[in-house]
């Protein structure tokens, strides 16, 4: 029983041995380094000045969305939009269980649901 064990053992060390004299080394690369980009070029977020008052408000105006719809997803379920930064514009279900009271296919990103903020 031993001799077998002894056999199997030294076939497999032979076998790694073998693998690694025939397969070539693989080079360090250095991998793609980040680039630090200035300031300028970099979104901001807005700065919000603190206030004594809880109660703030977001003005109805606020636009959601500055990015201009670079592609659009439509299947028979639902449609996606994304917007040049990456983000989602725009998710529309479009099968009948997801509609809304008035018909139309819900939209999961509404940009008219911005409301007041009370703290």
């Amino acid at each position: 029983m031993n001799k077998r064990l002894f056999i199997a053992l030294l076939l497999s060390m032979m076998v790694l041995a073998i693998y690694g004299s025939l397969m070539p080394k693989k080079s360090v690369v250095e991998q793609n380094k980040t680039a630090v980009t200035s300031a300028q070029e970099a979104p901001k977020a807005p700065v919000i000045k603190s206030s004594s008052d809880k109660n703030l408000q977001v003005p109805s105006s606020v636009k959601v969305s500055n990015g201009k719809i670079i592609a659009t997803v439509e299947t028979k379920k639902y449609i996606l939009k994304f917007d040049n930064l990456g983000r989602f514009d725009s998710v529309i279900l479009k099968e009948k269980k997801y509609r809304t009271d008035d018909g139309k296919p819900l939209d999961l990103v509404a940009k008219n649901l911005i409301t007041t903020f009370r703290g």
